[in-house]
């Protein structure tokens, strides 16, 4: 795989015809798009296309499998996503784009697609346009399919669903003329026929299924029930290896990441919706057991040295990454975000939450005093209630429910 052509660095203009895959009039660029740098877009009719992760472990001495990542959301210059630290995932006619966010895994032989996003219907709407044209909805789809063919090329492609929700699944009409491409669905949330006979699904027990990508890389699946029954993060089963070099480019020292993909399962950063009080039970139920995994993606071999090491971290991408910018800033979405989770499911369920100004404090003193606070968004929602909770402010996590569904789980009449 070294000597092969670096995964996706460079994308190259040129009719890349995928097996699986028909091929769409709308051509995806019209001149070379370079990838040059981690966090370079590109915009292409509705969507932008990020680099996450360019090439990682590419290094001569790095033993560790390589593979690149994108994210793809129905959003551009003209139409912007929305901004969640205004309106917290709750859209409105002032913030209207709710982006979901597809996220592509490209390794030497396989691409893995984690979501299938809005759909065209949302992305019309949400971009103005006309949903019941079939003009506008057949360009929409013709657009993704292409954006996808040419960042997988020649590879097979596979599809992985976090849950059963339309904004997750909306653009699997793009690949309504395509032939046998394998969707792993959480089998508890497969509860009618999403794809059709032209798809291969295999339904999936979490914690019981992993995605091979060739090459020793696999995609791992941790249950993480509440948003839906069936909600599933999936975690890739290599690092990130970055390294420090001295003056002479030598490799001193280096770090790890493991690149984790939650869904809504465990919120993007904006919350964790929990329609009920049983998904507000559920997902107390689920979180010891996606903290206990998450903990495990911590070793790794950085062939600097024989031993090895145990302190890599993890990085969630979520489900509506824009959410990862809260009412209290950019978010870290690591470790401690699960773990302040799972304690704070804990806090509600025994009532125990303030409201701002509790003993004179304002919001942010009672979050690092270590205070559960409550935040009323005063809009007409069913989930307007907001519980917050971390004493490191980029480590807040959120829940929005219903006064009703929390005060049952905490047992208040």
């Amino acid at each position: 795989m070294r000597n092969r052509t670096r995964l996706m660095n460079v994308l190259m203009v040129v009719s890349l015809i995928v097996c699986v895959l028909p091929t769409p009039s709308v051509a995806f660029a019209a001149e070379d798009v370079v990838f040059q740098n981690v966090g370079d877009t590109y915009e292409f009719g509705h969507f932008t296309i990020e680099a996450i992760v360019l090439n990682a472990n590419a290094e001569s001495f790095n033993e560790n499998p390589e593979f690149s990542l994108y994210s793809i959301n129905d959003y551009n210059s003209i139409v912007p996503n929305a901004y969640s630290d205004t309106c917290n995932g709750v859209t409105s006619e002032e913030f209207p784009n709710n982006c979901s966010t597809m996220y592509l895994i490209v390794t030497e032989d396989y691409a893995l697609l984690i979501d299938l996003g809005n759909g065209p219907t949302a992305t019309a709407k949400n971009h103005g346009e006309d949903p019941d044209d079939p003009t506008v909805i057949a360009k929409l789809n013709e657009e993704y399919l292409s954006i996808v063919n040419e960042l997988i090329g020649d590879r097979v492609l596979k599809i992985a669903v976090t849950h059963n929700h339309g904004d997750h699944i909306g653009y699997r009409t793009a690949f309504e003329t395509s032939k046998g491409i394998e969707v792993f669905f959480p089998a508890v949330d497969y509860n009618k026929p999403y794809f059709g006979n032209n798809f291969a699904v295999t339904t999936f027990t979490p914690g019981e299924c992993s995605i091979g990508l060739g090459n020793g890389i696999s995609v791992d699946t941790i249950w993480a029930g509440g948003h839906t029954a069936g909600s599933t993060i999936f975690a890739i089963s290599v690092p990130v290896v970055s390294y420090e070099y001295d003056a002479d480019r030598k490799p001193v020292s280096s770090s790890a990441t493991y690149i984790v993909f939650g869904g809504d399962a465990i919120g993007s950063g904006g919350g964790v919706w929990l329609f009920n009080q049983g998904a507000l039970e559920m997902m107390a139920q689920s979180l010891p057991g996606v903290v206990a995994a998450l903990e495990a993606y911590n070793t790794y071999n950085d062939y600097l040295a024989e031993e090895v090491k145990s302190d890599a971290s993890i990085e969630i991408m979520g489900g509506h990454n824009w959410q990862r910018v809260s009412r209290f800033g950019r978010l870290n979405m690591g470790l401690e975000f699960v773990k302040n989770l799972n304690t704070m499911m804990g806090l509600i369920k025994e009532g125990k939450w303030v409201e701002e100004g509790y003993e004179g404090k304002t919001e942010v003193e009672l979050l690092k005093a270590g205070y559960v606070v409550h935040y009323n968004w005063g809009i007409e929602h069913f989930l307007g209630e907001s519980m917050y909770y971390g004493t490191n402010i980029a480590d807040v996590c959120c829940v929005d429910s219903n006064m009703a569904a929390l005060n049952a789980f905490a047992g208040i009449e």
